[in-house]
């Protein structure tokens, strides 16, 4: 467990982990909806529910307990890009690179705004001279 749980601390494996583990679902719902069933409907919820706000899930998660890191994204895209022209999403309606992107910004956006990774700067230590400055002065009693 505490392996695992250090691989999801460092930024690296952590952006690696969750690219796999999207491009996986992205792949299984593709899978899924053109080879195991020939339905329109089962591809029309995976793409237009299930992935959508499993990208959300993804950029918001890393986002929020790592920051805006940018080859998060570029790989994110490249792997999007890669998806449609190769494994044939260009039936997909809804454009699906739009809606990651979509997906995404959103995702990070709000990922950025709930972090707890944003590194804010360290307070100095104050002189006591700082110190008594700062403390409060009643105006009545001068």
């Amino acid at each position: 467990m505490n392996r695992l749980r250090s691989l999801f601390e460092n930024d690296v494996p952590s952006a690696a982990a969750y690219l796999i583990l999207w491009t996986g679902i992205s792949l299984g719902i593709f899978y899924g909806t053109t080879e195991m069933t020939t339905s329109l409907m089962p591809f029309i919820i995976g793409f237009l529910f299930v992935y959508p706000i499993f990208t959300f899930c993804a950029a918001f998660r890393y986002t929020k307990y790592h920051g805006f890191k940018w080859y998060f994204y570029l790989a994110a895209t490249a792997i999007t890009v890669a998806e449609y022209f190769l494994l044939g999403f260009n039936m997909v309606e809804p454009d699906y690179i739009v809606m990651t992107a979509v997906a995404m910004f959103f995702g990070g956006g709000l990922g950025k705004q709930f972090g707890v990774a944003i590194s804010k700067p360290k307070s100095k230590k104050r002189s006591k001279k700082e110190k008594a400055e700062r403390e409060y002065k009643n105006i009545l009693d001068e």
